[in-house]
């Protein structure tokens, strides 16, 4: 993955295209188990997505954020950035009509599983990956 400290192009760490690469990563995921590349690449967005100076707190670009941020989450077994990402979907649905597009976005209650392994079971039938199979 390209650096933040140094990015080839200016749109390359902005707050929509990292939430974007962030949901690529967590689907190819794995695809690429025990890959330090794969591993330094869901970490780096995964740190970026949660920095709250990063984090834009309105509209769609911030649900793609705080989805981004959850999947990497799940990925990675990192409770705290799937809770953080929870917390600022419910603040954004509370603020405004972000709620109707997480309800049309495709179901995140797949990816909020609280159920005995939701590692396995955060993709569902409406998951950007599909269902795991």
């Amino acid at each position: 993955p390209t650096s933040r400290i140094k990015p080839p192009p200016i749109w390359s760490w902005t707050d929509h295209s990292t939430a974007l690469r962030a949901e690529v990563y967590a689907c190819a995921a794995p695809y690429f188990r025990g890959r330090a590349w794969m591993t330094t690449a869901l970490d780096l967005h995964g740190t970026t997505l949660a920095d709250p100076a990063f984090y834009v707190k309105h509209g769609n670009h911030a649900l793609n954020q705080s989805i981004g941020l959850l999947e990497i989450g799940a990925v990675r077994g990192r409770d705290d950035w799937e809770e953080l990402a929870a917390a600022r979907i419910s603040q954004a649905g509370n603020r405004s009509s972000m709620f109707m597009a997480v309800r049309e976005r495709g179901a995140l209650q797949c990816r909020v599983t609280r159920g005995t392994d939701r590692r396995r079971s955060f993709r569902g039938p409406h998951s950007p990956c599909g269902p795991r199979g």
